[in-house]
């Protein structure tokens, strides 16, 4: 389960509901995230969204805190309709976390090394 590339943090699987506003066309979406990790988290969106736009979000974490509210940037976006061979469209977004505070950038290294190594 631990990610084989590169990353400066690793990812867990998670389902986790994930709040995203923001955009062009000010978009709003509540969904489930596919992973996530100290760096940034992985949500499937019905709608592309360009890199390098700018989102709010709030991450609903289980463990007793507070959701995590931050602002994210979108790194990329790839469409997985065909690959999961769906009529509607479906697109993979990767969002890297911006301006988050420390104390919940170790939040989320805890709570990923709860999954990753339980």
């Amino acid at each position: 389960m631990l990610d084989k590339n590169k990353r400066k943090y690793p990812r867990a699987e998670v389902q986790l509901e994930v709040f995203v506003a923001g955009g062009d066309e000010g978009r709003e979406y509540t969904v489930q995230a596919v992973n996530i990790s100290a760096g940034g988290v992985c949500i499937s969106l019905p709608d592309f969204i360009a890199a390098d736009t700018q989102v709010e979000m709030v991450v609903k974490l289980p463990d007793s805190g507070s959701p995590l509210e931050t602002k994210g940037r979108i790194a990329w976006s790839l469409e997985r309709r065909k690959l999961l061979k769906r009529k509607e469209p479906l697109f993979d977004t990767g969002i890297e976390f911006v301006e988050l505070a420390q104390e919940e950038r170790q939040r989320l290294i805890r709570f990923t090394q709860d999954i990753l190594f339980r």
